[in-house]
């Protein structure tokens, strides 16, 4: 297999960008349409000012000249209040390897680029959402060594 290259996503990534983004949407519409509306889920402004936040990191996994991967985290801080201490987390707000390249190791090299940022930047931790009926991703963070933090449940009414 070719080397796969991890670098800094760029704003002429847009159309291959989205395209991924579209492929996690797509799962996450056909999933809980009760929740998501059949919208663009990835605008060109909302990308590019991405791009331009110090806070947001965004990288894009090469192969053969294709972009088959993208990772897009956000440095939070959570201010110490109550009963909560303060914390830095580099939060994953979307990562996805295109459905042809799946277990080719390429969404951990985006995972191993994100963690040696946070490790960089004094973060208290790496977090993300995922949705329960998506086991392969779920399976996916635990064997990266991600662990469940908190479990959301509800009951739907209408």
């Amino acid at each position: 297999m070719e080397k796969i290259e991890v670098r800094k996503m760029k704003v002429n990534d847009f159309e291959e960008v989205h395209r991924l983004v579209n492929q996690i949407y797509t799962l996450h519409l056909n999933n809980r349409g009760d929740i998501y509306r059949n919208e663009d889920p990835l605008y060109r402004e909302d990308f590019i000012n991405c791009l331009n936040n110090p806070k947001c990191m965004c990288y894009v996994a090469i192969l053969n000249n294709k972009i088959v991967g993208e990772i897009i985290a956000t440095i939070k801080e959570i201010k110490e209040e109550g009963i909560f201490k303060h914390r830095k987390i580099l939060f994953i707000e979307d990562i996805c390897v295109d459905n042809q390249y799946n277990r080719q190791g390429i969404g951990k090299l985006l995972y191993e680029k994100i963690k040696e940022i946070a490790l960089y930047n004094d973060i208290n931790s790496i977090e993300l959402n995922v949705w329960a009926f998506n086991k392969g991703a779920i399976q996916f963070y635990s064997k990266l060594g991600l662990n469940c933090k908190s479990m959301r449940f509800e009951s739907k009414l209408k």
